[in-house]
């Protein structure tokens, strides 16, 4: 067997990923009226976030330790840019198993602020504590006994995890297209899973910097602009995402027949 060039395929690859990309960017500033201005209010919220973290608004002190929740703002807006790149080079579950992790942030903060407490508790934890009382399952039940709902339901979760994170026997790579063919990622522009990534991240990101601004008291007039942003976010948010999206592959293919009167 010959052998195979590895950077040569690298390299070759890279090109398909960087005309996806181009791609993609033109598609979504063609796909209505609700994508693009989700793509917009993201790109916006990810600067935001980037802003709390680097103490623009408000800084907490010298130590590092007090800089904690700020380091998690910061984290999200790296977090979301690459899960942005990742969909357009046509990574489309790479891409969720970020915004996975966006999501137990927001979860985090959620309960960060209606528990303020549990901030230090958090800090002060090590890795078994954490297993314990930190856990994604954890948080989620300590924001319910708190009689909210947690922004990452238990089923969007699990969702997340099965379509993007865990080996699971009915795994199907990158198949959110009409011939529900699996297929390696970065490839082919996907429409349908772009609209999924970008209506994931916008749930998960406009819940995430309003509570960041929140707990790391970010001033009245930015904070207003930063939650008028977040409400624009969420309200730009399409009812196709990563729960309704197989239901809405199978009606496309197996629509249902309007019985006559």
């Amino acid at each position: 067997m010959q052998n195979l060039n590895g950077t040569k395929m690298l390299r070759l690859v890279a090109k398909y990923e960087d005309r996806c990309e181009k791609a993609t960017e033109k598609v979504i500033s063609r796909m209505g009226k609700k994508a693009p201005a989700c793509y917009e209010y993201i790109g916006q919220l990810l600067a935001y976030a980037d802003l709390i973290g680097s103490c623009i608004y408000n800084c907490p002190g010298e130590s590092e330790n007090a800089h904690v929740v700020w380091y998690l703002a910061a984290r999200t807006s790296s977090f979301g840019r690459a899960a942005l790149r990742l969909m357009k080079m046509g990574f489309y579950d790479e891409a969720l198993v970020i915004v996975r992790s966006i999501g137990e942030i927001c979860n985090l903060l959620s309960l960060f602020s209606l528990s303020p407490h549990a901030i230090e508790e958090w800090k002060k934890s090590d890795r078994a504590y954490r297993l314990t009382h930190f856990s994604p399952s954890k948080i989620r039940k300590r924001i319910e006994a708190l009689g909210r709902t947690p922004a990452i339901t238990a089923s969007r979760y699990a969702a997340l995890c099965e379509v993007s994170t865990h080996p699971v026997p009915n795994l199907r790579p990158q198949r959110f297209n009409h011939a529900g063919r699996s297929m390696t990622g970065g490839l082919y522009l996907q429409e349908a899973r772009i609209v999924v990534v970008l209506n994931e991240i916008a749930t998960a990101l406009g819940l995430l910097v309003i509570l960041a601004a929140k707990i790391c008291k970010v001033p009245r007039e930015p904070f207003n602009q930063i939650k008028e942003a977040c409400v624009k976010c969420l309200q730009s948010v399409g009812a196709l995402d990563i729960e309704t999206l197989e239901g809405a592959w199978k009606q496309i293919k197996h629509p249902k027949v309007k019985e006559a009167d």
